[in-house]
């Protein structure tokens, strides 16, 4: 289970390497595969074929959604001036989308997969015991599903049977120290749940459970970090019901 990429090709044929040597039924990708820092649109989407490429060689179903960051991407592809980049950009696209066990999760339907024996879509309206949401981000959790796997938030979040995928490489964008992150591994035997196991990629992580916000169960964040994410903003709650108040308006500003 891959969270954001972010462009970080190194990181993902890292992740690759090393989830070669197990016993692998899938791969579930929560998009954001595009940098978007880069000022070429083409070098851009060329990095993520990249990714579809090494994805694509564990020989295994991969399933993905977009995130906000492809879109920006495709946007940008759509807008290529000269002949020649509209020409190599179509190349790409047909390329990624060549790949047979590499699938978008689906909005209208379910996917079902036999390597895992459960189905997958991005539709929350569509789940059930059986299947799994996969979306990149989403204001609510929906514990309904086998699991809801997400990403976006660039950290991740593990609570019951909602999974953020926090991210495998952080850029540099608005900001932040780009690192690598993390990849998750999840034990499934028929349609029973029976581990979750998160891989670093960095030691500049940490596992945190917030005593101010127990309900959202366990974060991992940069190991600079003071608090959680809810407390630094209450807006990125899941499953913490606070009544609004002057003091949770401003929490995140303290």
């Amino acid at each position: 289970m891959l969270g954001d990429i972010h462009g970080g090709v190194d990181s993902v044929r890292k992740v690759v390497t090393e989830v070669k040597r197990t016993d692998l039924a899938a791969v579930l990708c929560t998009g954001d595969f595009a940098s978007i820092s880069i000022a070429d649109a083409v070098q851009d989407l060329e990095l993520v074929a990249k990714v579809f490429e090494y994805l694509a060689s564990l020989g295994v179903d991969v399933v993905y959604t977009w995130g906000n960051r492809d879109l920006l991407l495709f946007e940008r592809v759509i807008k290529l001036g000269s002949v020649e980049q509209r020409k190599r950009a179509r190349e790409l696209i047909e390329y990624m989308l060549s790949f047979s066990n590499v699938y978008e999760a689906p909005n209208r339907d379910r996917l079902c997969l036999k390597s895992l024996g459960l189905c997958i879509t991005s539709n929350p309206q569509l789940i059930d015991s059986k299947t799994i949401l996969l979306t990149h981000y989403v204001s609510e959790a929906y514990e309904d599903a086998f699991l809801h796997i997400e990403g976006h938030v660039h950290y991740g979040q593990i609570h019951g049977r909602y999974i953020n995928a926090g991210f495998v490489y952080r850029d540099d964008m608005h900001g932040a120290k780009p690192m690598e992150g993390m990849y998750m591994v999840i034990d499934i035997e028929g349609t029973e749940l029976r581990g979750l196991e998160v891989k670093l990629l960095s030691d500049d992580l940490k596992f945190y459970s917030c005593p101010h916000h127990p309900d959202e169960g366990l974060f991992i964040i940069p190991k600079w970090w003071r608090k959680c994410p809810v407390c630094y903003d209450i807006s990125r709650a899941k499953f913490t019901k606070q009544v609004l108040s002057v003091d949770n308006l401003f929490q995140g500003a303290l």
